[in-house]
Formats: C-alpha cells, structure tokens, sequence
C-alpha cells in the first residue's frame, strides 16, 4: 500500500478533504505536490494535448457517416477530462475516474476488433465498449480496495488490443496499412518509457512544474490517439460509415 505520508495532506489545501474521504491514489508520480487546485501542474495540464487531438477528431469527423469513428472525439475528451482532474486533485476517487476514461478509448478500440472479429455487430460497438467501461471500472475500484494496483489492467487491455488486431490481420481478405498502427504503438511505447521513468525517479526533478515524464505520457498518449483513428478508419465505408464485409476469412 502507498504510504498516505506521501501525499500533501495539510488541511488547509484543496482535495485534502477528498483524500482523507475516499484515500489516496495507487501511485506517486515524480512532480512535487502543490498547495493549490491544480496540485500537479504539468501533469495536469499536459492533458490539454488530449483536448487538442479531440477538437481535431470532431473536425475531421464532421462528416464522418461512421458512429464508431464520430466517437473517437468523445472518447479522447473522456481521457483527456478525466485525466486533468485526477491529476489536479490526486484522490482515490478520481484515480478510478481517470481509469475509466482511459477503459472508453480501449475498449473502443477493443469493441471494434471485436466487430471485425464477427464477434459483434457493428452497431454494438458503442453499447459494448459501455458495458465493458462500466464492469472493469466497477471491478477495478473493488479491486484496489484491496491492494490491487491498477496499471496492469492498461497492460492487459493493450495487450489484448495487439492480439485481437494480430489475429484480424493474418484472417485479413483485403489489404490492411499498418503505418498508421505503428506511429500509434511507437508513440505509445515512448511515452511508456518516460512514464515508467518517472515513477521509477530514472528520470525526475520534483520542482519543475512544466515537464515530467508523466506529462509526456499524456501528450505522447494524445499522439497515439491521433493515428489510431487513422488506423481503424479504413476499415469502414466512405458511402454508407458501414464497417466494411469480407475483412476476414472464415475460418
């Protein structure tokens, strides 16, 4: 269990009222802890890029006929919005927040692997990316009730996302681009790298309010987004926002 002493727990600071009401998060990130709303600058704010990349979704999808593909705009605000007010509170509660937002995007990518599997229609793509958010949102606050960290359960689910999209693509029929799933997967895996540094202190100084490994987390993450709508658009028709028939073979 973290130990509570890590956290700023002076009375007078906003959130501290929340952090001794529903706990501390799982997890202390490198940057210094302010005495202010925005208690992690950098990596709060660093969460605009978030922002950033969905105002570009809703434009490039303004006429988009695809619901799923609409949908990437309101899944990386979840992200981005979750993310800044867990960050700028760092309470329990609003860790599990931040987690859900991150389980929209996966599991909306995860739904649509699911659709080209034939596993679902579709249409439920969105019904079951829900289902799914709520479930493993619900289970993973139980879950770290008990001790139970949740980082892994990102792991897992991207995990999990390269072997569905590995299995789509050796039952591919027609011709998949790859280029846009690797700019998604190499800026994924950077922006884990600095992650990973800073909770390790690899790479860290506390006062520095601008930049963090963390934060570029964020913004690398926002990158990622950015190219996997790039990724899963091809898979649907221009004509009709259909997810195209004859992606897979059979068997």
């Amino acid at each position: 269990m973290i130990d509570v002493s890590r956290f700023l727990m002076n009375p007078e600071c906003p959130w501290v009222d929340w952090r001794m009401a529903t706990g501390t998060p799982d997890i202390v990130w490198c940057e210094k802890q302010l005495c202010s709303w925005i208690t992690t600058p950098a990596n709060a704010w660093s969460n605009l890029a978030f922002i950033v990349v969905a105002m570009i979704f809703f434009v490039m999808t303004r006429k988009e006929k695809a619901p799923n593909i609409r949908y990437y705009g309101i899944a990386a605000l979840w992200v981005g919005a979750t993310s800044f007010i867990y960050h700028s509170s760092l309470t329990y509660a609003t860790q599990v927040l931040d987690f859900l937002g991150m389980y929209i995007f996966f599991f909306l990518v995860l739904a649509q692997n699911f659709a080209r599997l034939g596993w679902i229609a579709c249409r439920r793509v969105k019904s079951t990316l829900w289902i799914l958010t709520a479930t493993t949102t619900v289970g993973s606050a139980i879950a770290a009730k008990y001790g139970m960290h949740l980082q892994p359960v990102v792991m897992v689910l991207i995990l999990f996302i390269l072997a569905t999209e590995i299995v789509c693509a050796n039952r591919a029929v027609r011709k998949i681009e790859f280029r846009n799933l690797a700019f998604c997967l190499v800026s994924l895996s950077v922006g884990a790298f600095f992650s990973a540094s800073d909770v390790t202190r690899r790479i860290c100084n506390p006062d520095n309010h601008f930049f963090q490994g963390h934060a570029l987390w964020h913004i690398l993450g926002a990158v990622s987004l950015f190219f996997s709508i790039l990724h899963y658009r091809q898979f649907y028709s221009l004509e009709t926002g259909k997810m195209l028939s004859n992606l897979l073979t059979e068997d």
